[in-house]
Protein backbone atom coordinates (compact mmCIF):
# COMPACT_ATOMS: atom_id res chain seq x y z
CA UNK A 1 0.00 0.00 0.00
CA UNK A 2 1.18 3.51 -0.68
CA UNK A 3 3.31 4.98 2.09
CA UNK A 4 3.41 1.51 3.63
CA UNK A 5 6.77 2.28 5.20
CA UNK A 6 5.17 5.19 7.05
CA UNK A 7 2.36 2.97 8.32
CA UNK A 8 4.72 0.19 9.35
CA UNK A 9 6.86 2.76 11.14
CA UNK A 10 3.82 3.90 13.11
CA UNK A 11 2.98 0.29 13.92
CA UNK A 12 6.50 -0.35 15.21
CA UNK A 13 6.32 2.79 17.36
CA UNK A 14 3.05 1.56 18.85
CA UNK A 15 4.55 -1.91 19.39
CA UNK A 16 7.41 -0.37 21.36
CA UNK A 17 4.89 1.03 23.85
CA UNK A 18 3.20 -2.35 24.41
CA UNK A 19 4.00 -5.08 27.00
CA UNK A 20 6.50 -7.62 25.66
CA UNK A 21 6.77 -11.39 25.96
CA UNK A 22 10.21 -13.02 25.64
CA UNK A 23 10.21 -16.04 23.31
CA UNK A 24 13.45 -17.75 22.25
CA UNK A 25 15.43 -14.71 23.37
CA UNK A 26 13.38 -12.20 21.33
CA UNK A 27 10.75 -9.76 22.56
CA UNK A 28 7.29 -10.13 21.00
CA UNK A 29 3.96 -8.29 21.33
CA UNK A 30 0.67 -10.15 21.64
CA UNK A 31 -1.17 -9.70 18.32
CA UNK A 32 -4.61 -9.25 19.90
CA UNK A 33 -3.28 -6.53 22.21
CA UNK A 34 -1.60 -4.81 19.29
CA UNK A 35 -4.88 -4.77 17.36
CA UNK A 36 -6.60 -2.89 20.18
CA UNK A 37 -3.70 -0.43 20.42
CA UNK A 38 -3.66 0.20 16.65
CA UNK A 39 -7.31 1.20 16.61
CA UNK A 40 -6.82 3.50 19.59
CA UNK A 41 -4.11 5.28 17.55
CA UNK A 42 -6.33 5.57 14.48
CA UNK A 43 -4.96 2.65 12.42
CA UNK A 44 -7.99 0.58 11.39
CA UNK A 45 -7.02 -2.41 9.25
CA UNK A 46 -10.66 -2.89 8.17
CA UNK A 47 -10.70 0.57 6.62
CA UNK A 48 -7.49 -0.33 4.79
CA UNK A 49 -9.21 -3.29 3.16
CA UNK A 50 -8.18 -6.13 5.46
CA UNK A 51 -10.73 -8.44 7.04
CA UNK A 52 -8.36 -9.87 9.66
CA UNK A 53 -5.57 -8.29 11.70
CA UNK A 54 -3.21 -11.14 10.89
CA UNK A 55 -3.46 -10.53 7.14
CA UNK A 56 -2.83 -6.84 7.70
CA UNK A 57 0.35 -7.50 9.68
CA UNK A 58 1.55 -10.08 7.14
CA UNK A 59 1.33 -7.45 4.39
CA UNK A 60 4.34 -5.64 5.92
CA UNK A 61 7.69 -7.34 5.26
CA UNK A 62 9.14 -5.31 8.16
CA UNK A 63 6.96 -7.24 10.62
CA UNK A 64 7.23 -10.88 11.64
CA UNK A 65 4.57 -13.14 13.13
CA UNK A 66 5.14 -16.00 15.56
CA UNK A 67 2.56 -18.71 16.16
CA UNK A 68 2.66 -20.18 19.68
CA UNK A 69 0.97 -23.59 19.60
CA UNK A 70 1.66 -24.63 23.18
CA UNK A 71 -1.95 -23.92 24.17
CA UNK A 72 -5.05 -25.64 22.83
CA UNK A 73 -5.61 -22.67 20.53
CA UNK A 74 -2.62 -20.95 18.91
CA UNK A 75 -1.64 -17.46 20.11
CA UNK A 76 0.04 -15.05 17.71
CA UNK A 77 2.80 -12.57 18.49
CA UNK A 78 4.50 -9.94 16.34
CA UNK A 79 7.87 -8.16 16.28
CA UNK A 80 9.82 -5.95 13.90
CA UNK A 81 12.50 -7.34 11.65
CA UNK A 82 15.09 -5.47 9.63
CA UNK A 83 16.39 -5.68 6.07
CA UNK A 84 13.62 -7.62 4.34
CA UNK A 85 12.58 -6.79 0.78
CA UNK A 86 8.96 -6.37 -0.21
CA UNK A 87 7.41 -9.73 -0.96
CA UNK A 88 5.59 -10.41 -4.19
CA UNK A 89 2.39 -12.44 -3.99
CA UNK A 90 2.57 -15.61 -6.07
CA UNK A 91 -0.25 -17.31 -7.96
CA UNK A 92 -0.75 -19.99 -5.29
CA UNK A 93 -1.55 -17.52 -2.54
CA UNK A 94 -4.33 -15.01 -3.03
CA UNK A 95 -3.39 -11.54 -1.78
CA UNK A 96 -5.88 -9.10 -0.36
CA UNK A 97 -7.08 -6.37 -2.70
CA UNK A 98 -4.91 -3.78 -0.91
CA UNK A 99 -1.84 -5.99 -1.34
CA UNK A 100 -2.52 -6.46 -5.04
CA UNK A 101 -3.35 -2.86 -5.89
CA UNK A 102 -2.99 0.63 -4.47
CA UNK A 103 -6.63 1.56 -3.81
CA UNK A 104 -6.15 5.18 -2.76
CA UNK A 105 -8.49 6.36 -0.01
CA UNK A 106 -10.28 3.12 0.90
CA UNK A 107 -13.23 4.93 2.49
CA UNK A 108 -13.72 7.10 -0.61
CA UNK A 109 -13.40 4.03 -2.83
CA UNK A 110 -16.17 2.18 -0.98
CA UNK A 111 -18.35 5.32 -1.01
CA UNK A 112 -18.07 5.50 -4.79
CA UNK A 113 -18.90 1.81 -5.21
CA UNK A 114 -21.84 2.04 -2.84
CA UNK A 115 -23.25 5.05 -4.71
CA UNK A 116 -22.92 3.30 -8.07
CA UNK A 117 -24.57 0.03 -6.97
CA UNK A 118 -28.26 -0.58 -6.35
CA UNK A 119 -29.45 -0.06 -2.79
CA UNK A 120 -28.51 -2.73 -0.28
CA UNK A 121 -30.66 -3.65 2.76
CA UNK A 122 -28.88 -2.27 5.80
CA UNK A 123 -26.79 0.03 3.58
CA UNK A 124 -23.76 -2.26 3.91
CA UNK A 125 -23.65 -1.82 7.68
CA UNK A 126 -23.27 1.95 7.38
CA UNK A 127 -21.71 3.41 10.50
CA UNK A 128 -19.46 6.29 11.53
CA UNK A 129 -15.90 5.99 12.74
CA UNK A 130 -13.48 8.82 13.44
CA UNK A 131 -15.89 11.29 11.86
CA UNK A 132 -16.19 9.39 8.56
CA UNK A 133 -19.07 7.27 7.27
CA UNK A 134 -17.84 3.75 6.48
CA UNK A 135 -19.39 0.60 5.02
CA UNK A 136 -17.64 -2.34 6.71
CA UNK A 137 -19.77 -5.00 5.00
CA UNK A 138 -18.96 -3.56 1.59
CA UNK A 139 -15.24 -3.49 2.45
CA UNK A 140 -15.38 -7.15 3.41
CA UNK A 141 -17.43 -7.99 0.32
CA UNK A 142 -15.17 -6.36 -2.25
CA UNK A 143 -12.03 -7.85 -0.69
CA UNK A 144 -13.55 -11.34 -0.47
CA UNK A 145 -14.82 -11.12 -4.04
CA UNK A 146 -11.38 -10.13 -5.30
CA UNK A 147 -9.69 -13.02 -3.48
CA UNK A 148 -12.14 -15.51 -5.00
CA UNK A 149 -11.65 -14.04 -8.49
CA UNK A 150 -7.87 -14.19 -8.03
CA UNK A 151 -8.06 -17.89 -7.13
CA UNK A 152 -10.31 -18.57 -10.11
CA UNK A 153 -8.01 -16.57 -12.44
CA UNK A 154 -10.96 -14.40 -13.44
CA UNK A 155 -9.06 -11.11 -13.33
CA UNK A 156 -8.50 -9.97 -16.90
CA UNK A 157 -5.04 -8.64 -17.81
CA UNK A 158 -4.52 -6.80 -21.10
CA UNK A 159 -2.21 -8.27 -23.75
CA UNK A 160 0.40 -5.62 -23.02
CA UNK A 161 0.05 -6.18 -19.23
CA UNK A 162 -0.70 -2.49 -18.69
CA UNK A 163 -4.34 -2.80 -17.61
CA UNK A 164 -6.51 -5.08 -15.51
CA UNK A 165 -10.24 -5.34 -14.77
CA UNK A 166 -12.51 -7.51 -12.66
CA UNK A 167 -16.24 -7.90 -12.08
CA UNK A 168 -17.31 -6.78 -8.59
CA UNK A 169 -20.45 -8.93 -8.66
CA UNK A 170 -22.55 -5.83 -7.97
CA UNK A 171 -24.90 -4.14 -10.44
CA UNK A 172 -26.13 -0.60 -11.01
CA UNK A 173 -29.75 0.57 -11.11
CA UNK A 174 -30.06 -0.86 -14.66
CA UNK A 175 -28.75 -4.22 -13.40
CA UNK A 176 -25.59 -3.85 -15.48
CA UNK A 177 -22.42 -5.34 -13.92
CA UNK A 178 -20.06 -2.96 -12.11
CA UNK A 179 -16.38 -3.61 -12.82
CA UNK A 180 -13.11 -2.22 -11.45
CA UNK A 181 -10.38 -0.78 -13.69
CA UNK A 182 -6.64 -0.81 -12.88
CA UNK A 183 -3.46 0.42 -14.50
CA UNK A 184 0.02 -0.98 -13.97
CA UNK A 185 1.60 0.83 -11.04
CA UNK A 186 4.44 3.05 -12.23
CA UNK A 187 5.91 3.33 -8.71
CA UNK A 188 8.42 0.59 -7.95
CA UNK A 189 8.42 -1.04 -4.52
CA UNK A 190 4.65 -0.76 -4.20
CA UNK A 191 1.75 -2.91 -5.35
CA UNK A 192 1.74 -4.10 -8.96
CA UNK A 193 -1.52 -2.31 -9.80
CA UNK A 194 -3.12 1.09 -9.28
CA UNK A 195 -6.91 1.37 -8.96
CA UNK A 196 -8.45 4.00 -11.25
CA UNK A 197 -12.24 3.75 -10.99
CA UNK A 198 -15.34 1.59 -11.16
CA UNK A 199 -17.22 1.42 -14.43
CA UNK A 200 -20.21 -0.01 -16.25
CA UNK A 201 -19.51 -1.41 -19.72
CA UNK A 202 -19.71 1.23 -22.43
CA UNK A 203 -20.33 4.10 -20.03
CA UNK A 204 -18.04 6.94 -18.97
CA UNK A 205 -14.30 7.06 -19.62
CA UNK A 206 -13.17 3.74 -18.17
CA UNK A 207 -16.22 1.82 -19.37
CA UNK A 208 -15.40 2.86 -22.93
CA UNK A 209 -11.66 2.33 -22.48
CA UNK A 210 -12.22 -1.21 -21.20
CA UNK A 211 -14.19 -2.00 -24.36
CA UNK A 212 -11.24 -0.81 -26.47
CA UNK A 213 -8.68 -2.88 -24.56
CA UNK A 214 -10.45 -6.13 -23.68
CA UNK A 215 -12.19 -8.46 -26.11
CA UNK A 216 -14.43 -9.93 -23.41
CA UNK A 217 -16.32 -8.80 -20.34
CA UNK A 218 -14.89 -9.84 -16.95
CA UNK A 219 -16.92 -12.61 -15.34
CA UNK A 220 -18.27 -12.51 -11.81
CA UNK A 221 -16.99 -14.94 -9.18
CA UNK A 222 -18.77 -18.29 -9.05
CA UNK A 223 -19.11 -20.28 -5.86
CA UNK A 224 -20.99 -23.48 -6.70
CA UNK A 225 -21.42 -25.95 -9.57
CA UNK A 226 -24.39 -27.90 -8.25
CA UNK A 227 -27.53 -25.97 -7.22
CA UNK A 228 -28.22 -28.74 -4.70
CA UNK A 229 -25.42 -27.25 -2.61
CA UNK A 230 -27.73 -24.33 -1.86
CA UNK A 231 -30.37 -26.46 -0.10
CA UNK A 232 -30.26 -28.39 3.17
CA UNK A 233 -31.59 -31.90 2.47
CA UNK A 234 -33.31 -32.73 5.75
CA UNK A 235 -34.82 -35.96 4.39
CA UNK A 236 -33.08 -38.88 6.08
CA UNK A 237 -30.41 -36.67 7.62
CA UNK A 238 -32.24 -35.03 10.48
CA UNK A 239 -29.37 -34.16 12.79
CA UNK A 240 -25.83 -33.20 11.71
CA UNK A 241 -22.68 -34.51 13.31
CA UNK A 242 -21.34 -31.73 15.54
CA UNK A 243 -17.75 -30.95 16.47
CA UNK A 244 -18.70 -30.00 20.03
CA UNK A 245 -15.15 -29.53 21.22
CA UNK A 246 -14.56 -26.95 18.53
CA UNK A 247 -17.95 -25.19 18.67
CA UNK A 248 -18.33 -25.08 22.45
CA UNK A 249 -14.80 -25.11 23.87
CA UNK A 250 -12.48 -23.77 21.20
CA UNK A 251 -14.99 -21.12 20.10
CA UNK A 252 -16.48 -20.36 23.52
CA UNK A 253 -15.88 -16.62 22.99
CA UNK A 254 -18.41 -16.69 20.13
CA UNK A 255 -21.18 -18.02 22.37
CA UNK A 256 -23.40 -15.56 24.26
CA UNK A 257 -21.77 -14.75 27.60
CA UNK A 258 -24.94 -15.35 29.60
CA UNK A 259 -25.52 -18.68 27.82
CA UNK A 260 -22.07 -19.85 28.92
CA UNK A 261 -22.50 -18.46 32.43
CA UNK A 262 -25.94 -20.06 32.93
CA UNK A 263 -24.91 -23.48 31.63
CA UNK A 264 -21.16 -23.58 32.25
CA UNK A 265 -19.14 -24.41 35.39
CA UNK A 266 -20.95 -23.07 38.47
CA UNK A 267 -17.87 -22.02 40.45
CA UNK A 268 -16.03 -20.22 37.62
CA UNK A 269 -15.25 -16.49 38.00
CA UNK A 270 -16.90 -15.12 34.85
CA UNK A 271 -15.74 -11.76 33.46
CA UNK A 272 -16.73 -9.41 30.65
CA UNK A 273 -14.45 -10.30 27.72
CA UNK A 274 -14.82 -6.89 26.08
CA UNK A 275 -13.34 -5.20 29.14
CA UNK A 276 -10.14 -7.28 29.10
CA UNK A 277 -6.88 -6.43 27.33
CA UNK A 278 -5.47 -8.80 24.72
CA UNK A 279 -3.25 -10.81 27.07
CA UNK A 280 -5.87 -10.78 29.86
CA UNK A 281 -8.45 -11.99 27.34
CA UNK A 282 -6.21 -14.85 26.18
CA UNK A 283 -5.56 -15.97 29.76
CA UNK A 284 -9.23 -15.71 30.70
CA UNK A 285 -10.42 -17.75 27.70
CA UNK A 286 -7.75 -20.37 28.34
CA UNK A 287 -8.98 -20.74 31.94
CA UNK A 288 -12.61 -20.89 30.82
CA UNK A 289 -11.90 -23.60 28.24
CA UNK A 290 -10.03 -25.67 30.81
CA UNK A 291 -12.86 -25.23 33.34
CA UNK A 292 -15.44 -26.52 30.83
CA UNK A 293 -13.23 -29.46 29.86
CA UNK A 294 -12.72 -30.42 33.50
CA UNK A 295 -16.41 -30.13 34.43
CA UNK A 296 -18.21 -32.96 32.63
CA UNK A 297 -21.61 -31.97 34.03
CA UNK A 298 -21.28 -28.40 32.72
CA UNK A 299 -20.04 -29.68 29.35
CA UNK A 300 -23.10 -31.93 29.06
CA UNK A 301 -25.39 -29.01 29.90
CA UNK A 302 -23.84 -26.88 27.19
CA UNK A 303 -24.01 -29.71 24.64
CA UNK A 304 -27.63 -30.47 25.52
CA UNK A 305 -28.71 -26.85 25.14
CA UNK A 306 -26.71 -26.59 21.92
CA UNK A 307 -28.51 -29.68 20.56
CA UNK A 308 -31.88 -28.18 21.49
CA UNK A 309 -31.06 -25.12 19.39
CA UNK A 310 -29.98 -27.29 16.43
CA UNK A 311 -33.23 -29.28 16.61
CA UNK A 312 -35.27 -26.07 16.49
CA UNK A 313 -33.21 -24.84 13.53
CA UNK A 314 -33.88 -28.09 11.63
CA UNK A 315 -37.61 -27.75 12.23
CA UNK A 316 -37.42 -24.26 10.76
CA UNK A 317 -35.56 -25.63 7.71
CA UNK A 318 -38.21 -28.31 7.20
CA UNK A 319 -40.89 -25.62 7.36
CA UNK A 320 -39.00 -23.13 5.15
CA UNK A 321 -36.02 -24.26 3.07
CA UNK A 322 -34.71 -20.65 2.92
CA UNK A 323 -33.83 -20.90 6.63
CA UNK A 324 -30.59 -22.69 5.67
CA UNK A 325 -28.51 -19.93 4.07
CA UNK A 326 -25.69 -20.70 1.59
CA UNK A 327 -22.27 -19.28 2.38
CA UNK A 328 -18.77 -19.39 0.99
CA UNK A 329 -16.41 -20.86 3.58
CA UNK A 330 -13.20 -19.08 2.56
CA UNK A 331 -11.00 -21.02 4.99
CA UNK A 332 -11.76 -24.26 3.13
CA UNK A 333 -12.62 -22.66 -0.21
CA UNK A 334 -15.98 -24.40 -0.42
CA UNK A 335 -19.72 -23.86 -0.19
CA UNK A 336 -21.47 -24.61 3.09
CA UNK A 337 -24.83 -23.83 4.68
CA UNK A 338 -25.64 -21.93 7.85
CA UNK A 339 -28.33 -22.74 10.39
CA UNK A 340 -29.67 -20.22 12.94
CA UNK A 341 -29.00 -21.16 16.57
CA UNK A 342 -31.17 -19.56 19.26
CA UNK A 343 -29.29 -20.52 22.39
CA UNK A 344 -31.05 -18.27 24.89
CA UNK A 345 -34.57 -17.71 23.61
CA UNK A 346 -36.29 -18.89 20.46
CA UNK A 347 -37.18 -15.45 19.12
CA UNK A 348 -33.52 -14.30 18.87
CA UNK A 349 -30.76 -15.93 16.85
CA UNK A 350 -27.38 -15.83 18.61
CA UNK A 351 -24.93 -17.51 16.25
CA UNK A 352 -24.84 -19.34 12.92
CA UNK A 353 -23.86 -23.01 12.75
CA UNK A 354 -21.82 -23.77 9.62
CA UNK A 355 -22.74 -27.21 8.24
CA UNK A 356 -20.91 -29.10 5.54
CA UNK A 357 -22.36 -31.90 3.36
CA UNK A 358 -20.65 -35.26 3.93
CA UNK A 359 -21.52 -38.84 2.92
CA UNK A 360 -23.14 -39.52 6.29
CA UNK A 361 -25.33 -36.42 5.98
CA UNK A 362 -24.03 -33.13 7.40
CA UNK A 363 -21.34 -32.08 9.84
CA UNK A 364 -21.41 -28.95 12.01
CA UNK A 365 -18.00 -27.40 11.40
CA UNK A 366 -17.98 -24.21 13.46
CA UNK A 367 -20.10 -21.33 14.74
CA UNK A 368 -19.96 -17.75 13.49
CA UNK A 369 -21.08 -14.42 14.93
CA UNK A 370 -23.92 -13.03 12.83
CA UNK A 371 -21.84 -10.24 11.31
CA UNK A 372 -19.25 -12.77 10.08
CA UNK A 373 -22.06 -15.01 8.85
CA UNK A 374 -23.56 -12.16 6.83
CA UNK A 375 -20.16 -11.38 5.28
CA UNK A 376 -19.70 -14.97 4.12
CA UNK A 377 -23.27 -15.27 2.85
CA UNK A 378 -23.20 -11.94 1.00
CA UNK A 379 -20.30 -13.11 -1.17
CA UNK A 380 -22.60 -15.70 -2.74
CA UNK A 381 -25.75 -13.58 -2.92
CA UNK A 382 -27.77 -11.15 -0.85
CA UNK A 383 -29.23 -13.21 2.05
CA UNK A 384 -32.98 -13.70 1.67
CA UNK A 385 -33.71 -14.79 5.21
CA UNK A 386 -35.48 -13.33 8.19
CA UNK A 387 -32.81 -14.33 10.70
CA UNK A 388 -29.66 -13.20 8.85
CA UNK A 389 -30.15 -9.50 8.31
CA UNK A 390 -28.02 -6.47 9.05
CA UNK A 391 -30.91 -5.19 11.12
CA UNK A 392 -30.64 -8.21 13.48
CA UNK A 393 -27.15 -7.53 14.85
CA UNK A 394 -24.75 -4.76 15.69
CA UNK A 395 -22.01 -4.20 13.13
CA UNK A 396 -19.50 -3.99 15.99
CA UNK A 397 -20.42 -7.39 17.45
Amino acid sequence: MKNSSNISGRIIDIMNSQPKVTINGDEWVNLASLGIALKSFGIDYNLLGFEKLRGFIESFPELELYKDEQNQLPVYYVKARIGKKIRKCNNSTAPSLSQWAYMGDWVEMTHNLKNLAIDEPGHWGETERDGRVIYPLLSSYINGTFIKLFKQKQILISDDSKYAVFNTGLVDSKFKPICAFFEKNKMSGYQDWHFKDFYVSGENFYGKKAGEIFSEEPKRAYYFDDPAELLYDWRGHKFPQIDYEHCIIERVERLPADFVRDNGPRDFNYQRINELSGIERDDYLKSLREAIQNDSEAYRRLVSRFDDAVNVALKKVEWNYKTAIPMYYSRKDKMCLMLPLSLRREDKVDVALVVNKIKAGYRGETILPLNWAYDDARLVCRPDGEWLSVANYSIDE
